[in-house]
């Protein structure tokens, strides 16, 4: 990927990622827009890129839900938008030290109804919009400490985009840029 250059992610090139085995997903694509459908009870709907991004990056999704979790994944960090757990909030998951980071959201989340969400991960901070609001803004995640520790520290990693529990995701667009 070039410079500050912003791709648009085919959606149809997606792959189905195996979360958890026998992972019941329906997936279709109606209009441009790629429709998942997680099974019911402990289904996940998982789909990632082919291609893998490295840091720092700009991430954006406009989709929507007809219930719950819109979820991004980059790595072993995770932004779940209105889980089926924690309603009306967004949570970060830093897997890579096993800290969560719970944060209200300014403006209940809505069912039917598209949502805003750009992603901005740098070497020093990293940042969430939902719908151009900055809804987070940190510099405590285990990366960025690896970026301090080691300058010369990289990471790459597909962008997974995920659903969970009977919900049906519509993603209109998926779009990466390399802001190095």
């Amino acid at each position: 990927m070039s410079i500050n250059k912003t791709i648009e992610i085919d959606l149809k090139s997606m792959v189905k990622k195996e979360v958890r085995p026998h992972s019941n997903i329906s997936l279709s694509y109606e209009d441009g827009f790629m429709i998942m459908k997680a099974g019911e009870n402990d289904g996940d709907a998982c789909m990632m890129t082919q291609q893998q991004f490295t840091v720092p990056i700009k991430i954006e999704l406009r989709a929507k839900t007809d219930k719950t979790d819109i979820n991004l994944e980059f790595a072993q960090i995770c932004i779940a938008y209105n889980h089926d757990k924690v309603r009306n909030e967004y949570f970060i998951m830093d897997n890579e030290n096993g800290k969560h980071k719970f944060a209200a959201l300014t403006e209940t989340p809505k069912v039917n109804e598209f949502v805003d969400i750009e992603w901005i991960i740098e070497k020093e901070t990293m940042i969430v919009k939902v719908n151009g609001q900055i809804q987070h803004q940190s510099s405590d995640y285990k990366y960025i400490q690896m970026y301090k520790e080691s300058p010369e520290y990289n990471f790459s990693s597909e962008i997974t985009i995920n659903t969970y529990n009977g919900s049906t995701l519509t993603v209109e667009s998926l779009r990466v840029t390399d802001m190095s």
